[in-house]
């Protein structure tokens, strides 16, 4: 089998490893705009949760409003999304750097924090009335947003929003 893969690869480069060319991320690791992002990441979710935390499950949030909690999310999520590229790329290309390694830990931790701190927004909007829920998603407003998946079964319901590009909430 690593006789096959040498084939290969000596095939598809000339006797070179393929390597990723990430310098369009990040340049390396230890890159200090890695790390602004990371700081970028959780000062602004935390701004999104100081800003719409207890406001959308209580009815008290415009649908202009909610649209610029999710497209929040949304830039969150893609600012995430490159610094995960980067971590998972360079770990395979090479595993066994213990910075790669440091790097793709710190990212799944990152993930996780986002993924809790930002669940609010769902389950906030779960616990809306279904009138409610209604007129936020016939506003013009949100009017690029539509419901992937819903259930109501008032005050148990579930539900999430996909902008009609292909990003999702």
């Amino acid at each position: 089998m690593q006789n096959l893969e040498k084939e290969v690869n000596e095939e598809l480069s000339d006797g070179k490893l393929v390597q990723w060319d990430l310098t369009r991320l990040y340049g390396s690791p230890d890159d200090p705009s890695l790390e602004e992002d990371i700081r970028i990441l959780i000062s602004e979710s935390d701004k999104l949760i100081k800003d719409f935390k207890g406001r959308i499950q209580t009815e008290s949030v415009k649908a202009s409003e909610l649209k610029i909690a999710i497209e929040r999310e949304e830039d969150l999520m893609n600012r995430f999304l490159r610094l995960s590229m980067f971590s998972f790329l360079s770990h395979s290309t090479d595993s066994k750097e213990p910075a790669v390694q440091k790097l793709l830990r710190k990212i799944d931790d990152l993930e996780s924090q986002l993924e809790s701190k930002l669940l609010f927004l769902k389950l906030e909007l779960s616990k809306v009335s279904e009138d409610f829920f209604n007129s936020l998603m016939n506003s013009n407003e949100l009017a690029d947003y539509r419901i992937i998946s819903i259930s109501f079964e008032l005050k148990g319901s579930t539900c999430f929003l996909s902008r009609k590009k292909e990003l999702w909430f």
